[in-house]
């Protein structure tokens, strides 16, 4: 793991791999930090630490601050979430916001690595389980007094109350015999790892490129709609799958499909009465209100998830 990406070095922020030598520092934060949780269970024994540290130390790294460590971290790559086997910053480091610096670091490794989660255990009587909650970890499981907490990296229900159901995978002849309803057509545009996005004037966000099915396929919506919205020709356009949606409080059933196409050259700029402006978004920079089911949909194309 890669230890350095996205560290903030403008604020002074480094890391490094953890090394022997380093053996005071971590006995020394985890009796600052762990112990305070495990004296409510048992009274822990400081030897076991010690002496498996020089078997595991090269897999931790160690966060800086100006060159001093202030905290040690190890995330672990596991088949489909990003696990935080160990997290601990000094007490006097608290509240400061480096913690939720690393969770956003910790998201971003666990993109690059297309893994769709991130899970950590955390002690149930440590005051942390708020922040990871406030976060978006929620526990799916409790076991010797640990609570297991994941995050999923995408969102399936956004503010206004519409959910994305599911993505059909399946070929696009014959879509609209089975889906006659079929109201849109919504196009990811890749260059890169980025995403073609749209800002919306009227909803006053960042979208996909798409819109609503006029006497026409959904294909051919697709590259109008793609054309209309970015001043863009869609290269290799491939449809991906159906989308099915639950939209609003009445939870209205609505399908569309879901295009993915090669973009070439720069962002348009564009000023109509809709759209405001154009961007390659790399899904993590923020960039203002984001319609974040779209952000998912372009995720489930980039990286391959089954949503």
């Amino acid at each position: 793991m890669e230890p350095y990406l996205y560290m903030n070095t403008a604020e002074g922020l480094t890391s490094r791999p953890c090394n022997r030598e380093d053996r005071d520092f971590v006995l020394g934060i985890y009796e600052r930090t762990l112990f305070r949780n495990l004296r409510d269970y048992f009274e822990p024994d400081l030897t076991m630490f010690d002496e498996r540290f020089y078997e595991d130390c090269h897999q931790k790294s160690l966060l800086l601050l100006h060159g001093e460590a202030i905290g040690m971290y190890q995330p672990v790559p596991d088949t489909d979430a990003l696990y935080i086997k160990g997290l601990f910053l000094q007490p006097e480091y608290h509240r400061r916001g480096y913690g939720g610096f690393l969770m956003d670091y910790f998201e971003k490794i666990a993109l690059d690595r297309s893994l769709p989660k991130i899970r950590l255990h955390v002690w149930d009587n440590n005051p942390a389980k708020g922040f990871y909650e406030h976060r978006g970890y929620g526990s799916i499981g409790l076991e010797n007094h640990k609570h297991l907490l994941e995050k999923k990296l995408y969102c399936l229900t956004d503010r206004k109350e519409n959910r994305l159901v599911a993505l059909h995978k399946l070929p696009e002849e014959g879509i609209m015999d089975l889906f006659p309803a079929l109201s849109h057509s919504l196009v990811v545009g890749v260059q890169g790892d980025r995403v073609l996005f749209v800002y919306n004037n009227w909803k006053k966000e960042w979208k996909l490129a798409g819109g609503v099915r006029e006497e026409e396929s959904p294909r051919e919506c697709a590259i109008r709609e793609m054309f209309e919205e970015t001043g863009k020709s869609p290269v290799d356009l491939a449809f991906h799958s159906v989308m099915e949606w639950r939209l609003g409080r009445e939870q209205r059933r609505e399908y569309g499909a879901l295009y993915t196409c090669r973009v070439e050259g720069k962002a348009e700029i564009l000023n109509t009465e809709e759209i405001g402006a154009t961007r390659f978004w790399d899904l993590r920079e923020d960039i203002g209100d984001v319609a974040e089911l779209d952000r998912t949909l372009s995720l489930a194309v980039l990286k391959g998830w089954d949503i």
